[in-house]
């Protein structure tokens, strides 16, 4: 692959050779350090490549032998810069058009705002444009986390902005502020889905009774002062007496709710169990990729292991910022790995594949909660469909529902 490169960057000729015993020739060429290769016959001769500068070396061989020579073709660097020096305006004409495309693909074009709802993008452009930046300047001259910095100073509604270049575009991505008005008041809601079992109210207005049937979110005891919380008719209507004073202040719900919750969990097994480890042995190859076609640089050809795991990793080679060329250096290492097989008994899989059901239900559960009641079915027994055990278990449990949550009032 070294080579070739060489021979490019030196000029190789495609030469064709006609005649007889040439054989002998190449012999002779051999003998005088004239280096050939890519050899292929054609009709009534060979076609070959050899060096620029050793081609005149080998017309004294040929001088007094009946055969013909011919160069067919000429590659490499140096025909190609001979070439460009009588096609100057063509490859001016190259120059001037990538030098324009550098100069255009370094300016910013385009500004997009994103995210901005509540503040208007007329007001981040004038920001955007106290900065010093706006369509038609220069890329290398953006300092993006000074403009983020600026706009997050000018404009307090934004809690957060992203600024960043795609090409030609300047994008802005940011995050406004919801302004909420807290209150010290708290609710109860509850935090799962559950039929009340205990519910002993300290202060506010219960909503909810023992044995009523509540929904994950559902507010249970409601901030309220002594009024609302025992003003209730009676089933004729009458509010009881002496209640207190209706303009009394709120105070913030406390209480105990306690709930029958049902927790479902799922968990599988394999009867079969295949694993893969790694042995500690491995090879690396180094690839060159030029355009669609790969070389093979070093490292074995073949690998030797006969169950494996490759790590790729890939580098461009850039001449200058985003101008990259089209050769990419592939190195992957290939580490060697064996394959262990476990058979488990079907009690051993069921037990396993309950386990892991019972374990993503435990962990979601509070350290108060008390296990009323647990079932579990085999959906799937691994006799018939892919060697797999499937359970789902069926959780009865009693705990704490309630939770604080604080009273807001979204502004605009």
């Amino acid at each position: 692959m070294i080579k070739r490169i060489w021979y490019y960057i030196w000029g190789y000729l495609i030469v064709e050779l006609k005649g007889n015993a040439l054989e002998r020739l190449f012999n002779k060429m051999s003998s005088k350090e004239i280096e050939l290769w890519d050899i292929k016959r054609v009709r009534h001769g060979f076609c070959f490549k050899m060096k620029a500068r050793d081609y005149s070396r080998i017309r004294p061989i040929l001088r007094y032998r009946k055969c013909t020579v011919r160069i067919t073709k000429k590659k490499g660097l140096p025909f190609l810069v001979y070439r460009s020096k009588q096609r100057k305006a063509f490859f001016i004409g190259i120059m001037i058009f990538f030098m324009l495309l550098k100069i255009l693909t370094s300016i910013v074009w385009f500004i997009e705002i994103e995210g901005n709802e509540i503040v208007s993008s007329d007001d981040l452009q004038s920001v955007i444009l106290s900065s010093g930046i706006q369509r038609g300047s220069w890329i290398k001259d953006i300092d993006l986390l000074n403009l983020e910095k600026t706009i997050l100073k000018e404009i307090p509604k934004i809690l957060w902005i992203d600024a960043s270049l795609k090409g030609t575009r300047l994008q802005i991505k940011i995050v406004e502020k919801k302004l909420f008005d807290k209150t010290e008041l708290t609710d109860i809601i509850a935090t799962n889905s559950g039929i009340i079992t205990q519910m002993i109210v300290f202060k506010g207005k219960s909503m909810v009774q023992e044995g009523d049937i509540v929904q994950k979110g559902q507010l249970l005891i409601q901030a309220a002062n002594n009024y609302e919380a025992f003003a209730n008719p009676d089933y004729e209507g009458n509010l009881p007496p002496y209640l207190p004073p209706e303009d009394e202040k709120k105070e913030s719900a406390q209480g105990i709710i306690r709930a029958r919750v049902w927790y479902e969990g799922y968990g599988e097994s394999n009867l079969i169990v295949t694993e893969e480890h790694r042995t500690g042995k491995s090879e690396k190859v180094i690839e060159i990729k030029i355009g669609s076609k790969v070389f093979h640089f070093s490292g074995p050809r073949m690998i030797p292991y006969e169950h494996f795991q490759v790590e790729n990793e890939t580098k461009s080679i850039s001449l200058w910022r985003k101008i990259t060329l089209p050769i990419e250096i592939n190195k992957k290492v290939y580490m060697e790995t064996v394959i262990y097989r476990e058979e488990r008994s079907l009690e051993t899989t069921r037990f396993l594949a309950k386990e892991e059901a019972l374990k993503s239900i435990l962990n979601s559960l509070t350290s108060d909660a008390i296990i009323i009641q647990a079932n579990s079915f085999i959906i799937e027994d691994g006799e018939k469909n892919n060697n797999i055990v499937r359970t789902k278990v069926l959780l009865e449990v009693e705990e704490n529902v309630a939770l604080r949550a604080t009273v807001y009032t979204f502004c605009q």
